[in-house]
């Protein structure tokens, strides 16, 4: 048992000096120090009669010397403090008035020793009331197409309260209210501020109410649609010419109208453009007909169309005479040669415009003897043409001396 006692008031006499070991480490790695603190606390004036207003407190602001941790030091701000000065049970006359601050966070082991300076002077005067018009301040506009009434604020007018020095001051109350945009009507709370005739903030004084609604109506009157451009194309292209495609560029095109017009419009033609005996690709520029109903095009009312002719494909089957290439000087052919027949693939218009002589059939004869041999036919076309057969591919040849 005198062991366990023993143990024990060591383990007690351990964690003391551990304790101990643990502030000194602390304070020696963050020490506190004594400073004033430099910003300027405002002070407030409480417990105001309600018959009676603040006209003045000086010095407006104060500083404090405080005990806090260095770290901690530079980081506060007049957000930390509240400095006040208790008007309780006081009327009208001038009051030197102590000045009470306390802190407002526990950051560092904050501690103020010191209210620099310790006191101020209020004045307090006989509280004046002013009924003054509400005025609201539009800032912006909103988008092409929208109309705005003028706003509907849930009170005409507002009481200024304060110093009659100061409220004499205050011609209207005003707040920015922000429409930039908006398409949709608008009921806002907005905080009042009172000001005089050339638009300058009054301080000191308080309005009643303090935040008001406010109302604005926003009506669509302009409505708009994405519409598709179609070309309005006339004509055909030339014999054996086809139109494969049409391009537009802008593809749509936004119209503005009435709600009724836009919600049924879906496109909206070019003018036209006349493609008669074209052989090739046509691109224009060109106007769009704008409907009726349409108010505006927006963005232009002209387009380019690329319009895309191609020549239609075709077959065409002709005769062609078999020539000899390469015949040996002292060699002739016995008899005749036979023609053959060549089936072409290509454009129309070139299988329509082919001449005497444009597809050849030959066969060399080079290093042929006399006899009798039968000899491969080549056959060659146009640029442009496919041959998809010819028949026969072969002949025989019979040559003779002289």
């Amino acid at each position: 048992m005198r062991s366990f006692r023993q143990n024990s008031g060591l383990a007690v006499f351990s964690v003391v000096l551990a304790f101990g070991v643990w502030i000194v480490v602390s304070d020696a790695e963050n020490p506190e120090t004594t400073r004033v603190v430099p910003v300027d606390i405002p002070v407030e004036a409480v417990n105001v009669e309600s018959d009676v207003a603040v006209d003045s407190v000086i010095p407006a602001t104060i500083q404090v010397r405080v005990r806090v941790e260095e770290d901690v030091l530079e980081t506060l701000t007049t957000a930390d403090f509240e400095a006040t000065v208790d008007l309780q049970g006081l009327n009208v006359g001038e009051f030197p008035l102590d000045v009470e601050v306390r802190s407002l966070t526990g950051r560092g082991g904050l501690r103020i020793e010191e209210v620099l300076p310790a006191g101020a002077d209020v004045t307090v005067v006989q509280l004046a009331l002013k009924s003054v018009p509400v005025e609201i301040d539009l800032v912006g506009d909103p988008p092409t197409g929208f109309t705005m009434l003028a706003p509907e604020p849930e009170a005409r007018n507002a009481i200024v309260e304060g110093p009659q020095s100061r409220v004499s001051q205050v011609t209207k109350v005003t707040a920015p209210l922000n429409v930039e945009s908006k398409t949709e009507s608008i009921n806002q709370a907005v905080r009042l501020e009172p000001r005089d005739a050339r638009g300058t903030l009054i301080t000191g004084v308080s309005v009643v109410p303090a935040v008001i609604n406010v109302a604005v109506e926003i009506t669509q009157e302009v409505f708009s649609a994405a519409v598709v451009v179609r070309p309005n194309i006339e004509g055909t292209p030339a014999e054996g010419y086809w139109v494969t495609g049409a391009r537009v560029d802008p593809v749509t095109v936004t119209v503005t109208g009435s709600e009724s017009f836009t919600r049924l419009i879906s496109t909206i033609s070019t003018e036209v453009i006349d493609i008669t005996d074209a052989e090739g690709d046509i691109v224009r520029s060109v106007a769009l007909e704008v409907p009726a109903g349409a108010d505006e095009v927006l963005g232009g009312a002209g387009v380019t169309v690329a319009i895309v002719i191609r020549p239609l494909t075709g077959t065409a089957t002709i005769q062609v005479p078999v020539t000899v290439e390469n015949l040996g000087s002292d060699l002739s052919v016995v008899g005749s040669l036979p023609s053959i027949e060549v089936t072409l693939e290509g454009p129309q218009p070139d299988l329509a415009g082919l001449e005497s002589g444009d597809v050849r059939a030959t066969i060399d004869l080079d290093g042929k003897e006399v006899g009798q041999s039968d000899v491969d036919i080549e056959v060659s076309a146009p640029v442009g043409l496919t041959i998809l057969n010819s028949s026969p591919d072969s002949v025989t040849v019979t040559l003779a001396q002289g």
